[in-house]
């Protein structure tokens, strides 16, 4: 290759890249836009949401993955078009994910013959805290779950909010 056809291949490939590198931005800035944009959700609305946030979480009951992956898709959908929502979803998906850590455990100490009543009290409490979080949302009320470990921060003075 003549060392003319190197420059002109090196020239072409460095505005390929500087092209990219454009597109990334408009991409990035898009998104941006897109999330300062978002419309927020009228009251109606937002208590429907966050009821369903924490009803979602009860199909964990049955099939315990989508326990965790439901609550976390309306909460990610949602987050930040209102902070209720946020709140709410911070919430539910620390309980879910405190129970599927209850439920391993009790899976783990079920080879040792011990883990059925952590299983059965571990089901109980989602089945139970998940209609009564929802029963709350729905009033307005922040319900803290008993038992939830805080993996994601919901704020020192969420227990004593009250959503008009």
């Amino acid at each position: 290759m003549t060392p003319d056809r190197t420059l002109k291949a090196t020239a072409y490939r460095r505005g390929q890249e500087q092209v990219r590198r454009r597109r990334r931005a408009r991409q990035v800035t898009a998104c941006r836009a897109n999330d300062m944009d978002a419309q927020p959700l009228p009251q109606h609305s937002v208590r429907t949401w966050a009821t369903l946030l924490h009803l979602s979480g009860l199909i964990g009951f049955f099939l315990s993955p989508l326990g965790v992956l439901l609550p976390l898709a309306i909460w990610g959908a949602y987050r930040r078009r209102d902070a209720e929502i946020d709140l709410q979803g911070r919430l539910a998906l620390n309980f879910q994910l405190s129970m599927l850590v209850y439920l391993l455990i009790g899976l783990v100490l079920l080879l040792l013959m011990s883990g059925v009543v952590i299983i059965v009290f571990v089901a109980a409490a989602e089945l139970y805290c998940g209609i009564d979080a929802a029963i709350h949302a729905a009033r307005g009320d922040v319900y803290n779950y008993p038992l939830s470990l805080r993996f994601l921060s919901v704020g020192p003075d969420a227990h004593q909010l009250h959503i008009a």
